[in-house]
C-alpha cells in the first residue's frame, strides 16, 4: 500500500500471503457460487413443492456447509500463524522492528480470523432464504447465525494455541483436534455413553451447555425437545472458552518471546518446569558423557525428553479416564471388556506416538535442512540411522515396561472378579497373550520404515499414516464397546467359554496372523529399510521438498525412493 499502510503491518502480511498462498478470493467466490446453485436447486423444487419443506431441506445443507467453513479451514490457517515463525526463528526479527508480543499477538489474530472468516461471510446472506421462505423459524434462524462466529472464535483460539505450543504445522494441526475433541466432547460421550450402557443418564442435560459441540447439535436438530434459552446459554459458554485459550495463547506467546530473546536460566517454578521438560543439568551432564563418544547423534536425540513425556502423559490420560468410568458406574466398571479396552488403547496409542517421534525427528530434520548441515559433520549415514533407532528404543524402553506392568495388573484383576470355566480361561489368556506379543513386537517394528517415508516426505503426520497403514483398533474398539453394554445390562460377559467363541477367536487372530504376514510380505524389512535410508540419504538431504500436492504422492511405491527427485536412480536392488 502506498501512501502508508492502512492496515497493521502483520495483518497485512497475512492478507498478502492468503491472496499469494491460499487462493483465499478464488475459495470466497467458489462458496458463493456453490450457496447460489444449492439455493437455485431448491427454488425449482419450490414451484413443485409448494411446502415449506424445501426450505427447512435448504436450511440443513447450508447449515452443513457452514459446519464446514467454521472448523476445517479456520483450523488449517490459524495452526500456520505462529507455528512458521516460531520453526523458522523469526520470532527476534519481528522484535527488532520495535513490535512487541502483545502487537503481534493482536496483528496475527486478526489477520488469522479476517482469512478464516472469508467463506463464511460469503455464505451469511444465502442463510436468510430459508427463514424468509418459512421454512424455519426466527429462533432457529437467530441461532444458525450466532452459532458459526462462536465456532469459528472457539476454533481459531485452539488454532492459534497449538500454533504457539508447536513449531510444526502438522503437529499444531493434530494438537487442535485433539483438544478441540476433548473439549468439545468430554461431556456429551459419558452422557450418551451412560444412556446407552444403563439406560439412564449419569448427570442432568444442562451439563451439556458446557461443550462447544452442543450448540450446533441443537441447531441441526432445531433445539431437539430443548429451548431457545439453553442454546444462547451453550453459545455464551463457547465464547467463553474462546477467550480463555485465546488469553492461554497470549501469556505462552509472551513466555516463548521472552525466553528466545533473553535465554537465561529460570528460577522458581519456571526453572522446576523447564527441568522437567529438557532434564536436570545433572542429567544431560551424565547422558552427555554417557553417549557423546559413543554415538553423537543418539545423544541428540535422546537429549530431547517431550517424545516420551508425551508418552507417560497419554499413559495417564488413559488412567485418569479408566478411573473417571469407575468411578461413574462402579458396579458395572470392573470386567474384563473394559481391561481388554484400556489394553488397547494404550497399545496403539504408544506405538503411534513412537512412531510419531521417529518421523518427526528426521522429517524436520530434512525439512529445515538440519540433515544436509548434519552430513557435512564427520558423522556417517549408519551413525545417524542407528545413533536414531537407538535413542527411540532407550527413550520408550521404561513406557513399554510401565504398558507391560498394566497389562499383567489387569490381566490378574479380570481373573479375580469373576467365575471362569475352561475354555473362558483359555481364550481370557489367549487374547492377552496376544496384547502382551504385540506390545513386545511393536517396540522394534516399524521404525526403519516410517523414518525412510518421514525422509522423502518431510512430512511426518503424513508418514506415520502412510507406513503404519489401518490397524485393526477401530474394529477391537467397537467389538469391546459391545461387550461392556452386555456387562453393563448383565447380559452376557466375555469371554463366556463357549465353544463356538472359542472357535470364532481362534478364526480371528488366524485371519490377523494371515492378513499382518500379507502385508509384511509387500513390505521391506526394517534392516532392509535401514539400508535404503543409510544408502541414499546423502542424495535425499541435497533434494527439494517435494510439494504436499503433488500427484505422485497417491502413485509413490513406500519401497522406493520418491520418483519426482531427478537425482535418484528409478532401478535400484531393494536388498
Amino acid at each position: 500500500m502506498q501512501g502508508g499502510m492502512l492496515l497493521h503491518p502483520i495483518i497485512e502480511r497475512e492478507l498478502r500471503v492468503a491472496l499469494r498462498r491460499r487462493g483465499a478470493l478464488k475459495s470466497h467466490v467458489k462458496t458463493a457460487l456453490l450457496a447460489t446453485g444449492l439455493v437455485a436447486f431448491f427454488l425449482m423444487f419450490s414451484f413443485v413443492d409448494k411446502s415449506q419443506f424445501w426450505g427447512r431441506n435448504l436450511h440443513k445443507f447450508l447449515f452443513c456447509i457452514g459446519l464446514y467453513l467454521a472448523l476445517l479451514p479456520p483450523l488449517r490457517i490459524s495452526a500456520e500463524l505462529f507455528s512458521e515463525e516460531r520453526r523458522n526463528q523469526t520470532l527476534e526479527l519481528l522484535y527488532l522492528t520495535g513490535m512487541n508480543s502483545g502487537e503481534l499477538f493482536t496483528g496475527k489474530l486478526f489477520g488469522g480470523l479476517l482469512i478464516a472468516s472469508w467463506d463464511l461471510l460469503a455464505l451469511a446472506p444465502f442463510l436468510a432464504i430459508p427463514f424468509l421462505s418459512g421454512g424455519i423459524s426466527l429462533d432457529l434462524y437467530l441461532a444458525t447465525l450466532a452459532c458459526f462466529p462462536a465456532l469459528l472464535l472457539f476454533v481459531v483460539a485452539i488454532g492459534v494455541l497449538a500454533s504457539v505450543l508447536c513449531t510444526d504445522d502438522g503437529a499444531a494441526f493434530i494438537f487442535a483436534v485433539i483438544l478441540i475433541v476433548v473439549v468439545s466432547f468430554a461431556i456429551p460421550i459419558p452422557f450418551n455413553l451412560g444412556e446407552l450402557l444403563t439406560g439412564k443418564a449419569s448427570f442432568a442435560s444442562t451439563w451439556l451447555c458446557l461443550s462447544p459441540a452442543y450448540g450446533p447439535y441443537l441447531v441441526a436438530t432445531n433445539f431437539s425437545g430443548a429451548t431457545p434459552a439453553l442454546f444462547w446459554t451453550t453459545i455464551g459458554i463457547t465464547f467463553l472458552w474462546a477467550f480463555f485459550f485465546l488469553l492461554l495463547a497470549a501469556l505462552l506467546l509472551k513466555y516463548n518471546w521472552r525466553t528466545i530473546l533473553q535465554p537465561t536460566g529460570q528460577t522458581g517454578w519456571r526453572g522446576i518446569f523447564q527441568n522437567w521438560i529438557h532434564g536436570t543439568p545433572v542429567w544431560r551432564i551424565s547422558l552427555r558423557e554417557y553417549l557423546l563418544w559413543q554415538n553423537p547423534y543418539q545423544w541428540l536425540v535422546q537429549r530431547d525428553r517431550r517424545p516420551v513425556l508425551l508418552a507417560y502423559g497419554f499413559i495417564a490420560v488413559i488412567i485418569l479416564l479408566w478411573l473417571l468410568g469407575w468411578a461413574a458406574w462402579p458396579h458395572y466398571w470392573l470386567n474384563s471388556a473394559t481391561y481388554f479396552l484400556t489394553a488397547i488403547l494404550l497399545l496403539f496409542g504408544i506405538n503411534y506416538l513412537m512412531l510419531l517421534a521417529a518421523a518427526q525427528r528426521i522429517g524436520n530434520d530434512r525439512r529445515d535442512g538440519n540433515l544436509e548441515l548434519l552430513l557435512t559433520t564427520p558423522l556417517t549415514s549408519s551413525e545417524i540411522v542407528a545413533g536414531q533407532l537407538a535413542a527411540l528404543r532407550a527413550q520408550f524402553k521404561y513406557v513399554r515396561l510401565i504398558i507391560l506392568a498394566l497389562f499383567l495388573l489387569m490381566m490378574l484383576a479380570g481373573l479375580l472378579n469373576r467365575s471362569w470355566n475352561g475354555l473362558a480361561i483359555v481364550s481370557y489368556l489367549l487374547l492377552w497373550s496376544g496384547l502382551i506379543v504385540a506390545t513386545l513386537i511393536s517396540s522394534v517394528s516399524g521404525l526403519a520404515r516410517v523414518m525412510w517415508v518421514a525422509l522423502n516426505t518431510a512430512r511426518p503426520i503424513h508418514a506415520v499414516y502412510r507406513a503404519q497403514g489401518t490397524p485393526f483398533v477401530w474394529v477391537l474398539i467397537i467389538f469391546n464397546l459391545r461387550n461392556i453394554r452386555g456387562n453393563f445390562l448383565g447380559t452376557a460377559q466375555f469371554p463366556r467359554g463357549t465353544v463356538t467363541e472359542f472357535i470364532f477367536i481362534l478364526i480371528f487372530a488366524f485371519f490377523v496372523i494371515i492378513l499382518f504376514a500379507g502385508r509384511k510380505s509387500k513390505q521391506l524389512s526394517d534392516a532392509a529399510y535401514r539400508n535404503l535410508i543409510i544408502r541414499y540419504l546423502h542424495e535425499i538431504a541435497q533434494e527439494p521438498i517435494p510439494s504436499p500436492n503433488d500427484p505422485l504422492f497417491k502413485k509413490w511405491d513406500m519401497n522406493q525412493p520418491f520418483r519426482s527427485r531427478v537425482g535418484l536412480p528409478r532401478n535400484f536392488p531393494l536388498k
